[in-house]
């Protein structure tokens, strides 16, 4: 291809600066779901449908009132810390009340990206306002069926190279309904993934009741419980190194109805949440959770029917993948207690103790043994005062039987601070012990693989000024292995004009693996310097254009690859609300690069609900439409069409369609 594209490229990009600068129309919020990409990293490209993107999608579909939600309830919102839910409550005390939620642009020391980020997650609330005579109009439906929504998706791949021993093919397909009351919700969805036989080959579902008694919640089925720094449970939001920088949760920790389709993320059985709100002088016990769960896992066994392997893919095409499907029963229960001292001090305290039906060897020597059971324990805290803030976990396990000479511990321990409007700092230090066991951990780290083993302190600053946002982050790790690196990251937000945003971004990363050679291993160090720089401009109420490049070089400094690698990608984005009920995004994308070391994941809008990163390398073109139709006001259809040309070689100028898929989803409401 040689890119004879060159002309394409030269062409779509002064079309779309034409466009840039040609319309004057009132601006409109811009959609959070495009910046999601900025929590994301490579690690992250196989996400799908995450309780992640269904919170960000049910706040765009229910706004929270901006006069009545409190900080800790802003700090659990995506893309806020603790300074940004600071500035918005001080704003509000200051003035009152909000009257538009336009007026977040007046709040001092929030960057006007971040408010565009977040302005579709609130509403003013006008019910109280409102004469008598005028409330029985807009009174909430409280019929059975206050919240009922059905979602079916299927998505199609054409094995166009005739591959038959490829699973990447063929069909996926998902459903999904669930009910919402005032007092109750109810979930259930099947999932069938690409070359699976069985249409219902992932199942999940439950019910949860809430007011049962004073408050008094109960889950029946699937749910997860997140806690704290997610060293023991895990988080359904991704823990990502961002220069966005990161929120921090407070207790209580409840546990909550999962509705997601990876499938291994959740517990499985019942679980009982009671606030409590028992006060003597300065300490008062805020609530109790209590669970109970046994679920499966996919496990590869050895000739003695030890568990050796847990795969977490969830699919299951072949004859191998079906042999160890749920194969591994893990029994878990658990308690958490929460209470507070002098109000400005929160802790958690958590059990939970876990057995399984076979026993499960972790590495040569470690062998937990069948029916024993584990315990893990963790001691979470936080501490706010005016502009900072203290958290951590702290988690250990004692020793049994099965191969662990010691105790394990392993910790996360941040603090925030806010010294002066605009200026946000984060720091944390951690530390997981590889003797450590939960199978549901999932904190902050380098490392994407379990048991962790490492050792990182993380820095990061935010500075927002009239002439933009400066954000910069610096991570440093010991992994296992006494494997080091480290990573840094400086990115500038600006807002260029009323309705013009730029982001500039720089990325730089060196670590140390080991790699093997002709006749022994060796320790390989690694660089990568990514850059992008993006625009993204709304032309006009019904019309936004999005224009991105990125660079990508790598530099191994090790006798066994083949040198320094490089890659580009030049993309353009355009949004178009064609009618009231109808709207259209489609993407150009060019890329090249020298292999897989240089890969550039992009993010796709895609199918409401789903979440799709594709990481290119090679040479070609990738392009999607995708377009949303309301038919009737109840009745939303989705369809996308994407596909990825490639160059088979250097020196062809011939692209070949290498995966089209098309994606087709229904959403009925009631």
């Amino acid at each position: 291809m040689r890119l004879g594209t060159r002309g394409i490229i030269v062409s779509f990009f002064v079309l779309s600066q034409c466009f840039l600068f040609s319309q004057t129309d009132s601006m409109i919020t811009l959609s959070p779901i495009n910046e999601v990409e900025a929590y994301l990293s490579p690690e992250d490209y196989n996400l799908e449908e995450t309780e992640y993107l269904d919170k960000i999608e049910s706040l765009l579909e229910n706004p929270i009132d901006l006069n009545s939600i409190s900080r800790d309830e802003l700090c659990e919102l995506p893309f806020f810390d603790i300074n940004s839910a600071n500035r918005i409550i001080e704003y509000r005390t200051t003035n009152n009340r909000y009257f538009s939620v336009a007026e977040l642009r007046m709040v001092p020391g929030l960057d006007q990206v971040f408010v565009e980020r977040v302005r579709g997650f609130f509403k003013i609330k006008s019910y109280e306002e409102r004469p008598e005579s005028d409330k029985s109009k807009i009174r909430p439906n409280t019929s059975a069926m206050k919240n009922f929504h059905l979602r079916t998706r299927t998505m199609v791949r054409p094995n166009l190279a005739g591959d038959e021993k490829s699973y990447e093919y063929g069909s996926k397909t998902y459903s999904r309904i669930s009910v919402k009351q005032s007092n109750f919700q109810i979930s259930g969805l099947t999932e069938r993934d690409f070359a699976e036989t069985n249409y219902t080959d992932f199942f999940s579902g439950g019910i949860a009741f809430s007011n049962i008694f004073s408050g008094m919640e109960l889950i029946i089925g699937d749910f997860i419980v997140n806690h704290a720094k997610s060293i023991v449970l895990s988080s359904p939001f991704p823990k990502r190194k961002s220069t966005i920088l990161p929120s921090i949760s407070s207790p209580p920790y409840k546990p909550r109805l999962y509705t997601s389709s990876s499938e291994y993320k959740f517990l499985r059985g019942v679980s009982i949440y009671v606030p409590i709100n028992l006060m003597i002088s300065n300490f008062s016990l805020t609530s109790l959770s209590i669970w109970g769960s046994m679920n499966f896992f996919d496990a590869t066994s050895d000739s003695l029917d030890n568990a050796t392997g847990i795969n977490l893919s969830g699919s299951h095409t072949d004859s191998t993948s079906r042999k160890r499907k749920h194969n591994l029963r893990e029994s878990l229960y658990g308690t958490s207690i929460d209470f507070r001292l002098y109000e400005k001090i929160r802790v958690s305290l958590l059990s939970m103790f876990m057995s399984y039906n076979k026993p499960i060897r972790l590495k040569e020597n470690q062998v937990i043994s069948k029916s024993e059971i584990i315990m893990s324990n963790s001691v979470a805290y936080e501490m706010r005062f005016d502009n900072f803030i203290l958290s951590g976990e702290q988690a250990f396990s004692f020793p049994k039987n099965y191969g662990i000479e010691r105790s394990a511990f392993s910790y996360l321990h941040s603090f925030s601070l806010s010294p002066a409007k605009g200026i946000s700092i984060f720091t944390s230090i951690r530390n997981y012990d590889q003797e450590f066991y939960s199978l549901h951990s999932a904190p902050f780290s380098e490392s994407s693989s379990f048991p962790y083993s490492e050792f990182g302190i993380f820095s990061a600053i935010s500075v927002s000024t009239e002439y933009g946002k400066f954000s910069l982050f610096f991570d440093q790790f010991r992994l296992k292995g006494d494997l080091n690196g480290y990573e840094a990251s400086l990115e500038y937000s600006v807002k260029i004009l009323p309705k013009l945003y730029c982001v500039v971004r720089g990325k730089y990363k060196s670590k140390e693996g080991i790699e093997s050679s002709t006749d022994h291993e060796i320790i390989a160090v690694n660089k990568k310097l990514s850059f992008r720089t993006e625009i993204s401009y709304q032309v006009s109420r019904k019309f936004r254009i999005r224009t991105r490049g990125d660079f990508s070089l790598y530099v191994p400094t090790d006798e066994v690859s083949p040198g320094i690698s490089k890659g580009y990608l030049l993309m353009e984005d355009f949004d178009y609300a064609v009618l009231n009920n109808f709207s259209l995004n489609a993407r150009l994308i060019v890329f090249r690069t020298n292999d897989f070391n240089t890969a550039i994941y992009e993010f796709e809008n895609d199918l409401p609900g789903l979440m799709t990163i594709k990481p290119l390398h090679g040479e070609g073109l990738r392009f999607y439409l995708l377009g949303k139709y309301r038919l009737f006001e109840n009745l939303m259809i989705a369809l996308k069409y994407s596909d990825t040309l490639l160059s088979p070689n250097e020196q062809s100028t011939i692209l070949t369609s290498a995966s089209p898929e098309f994606n087709l989803q229904i959403d009925f409401r009631l």
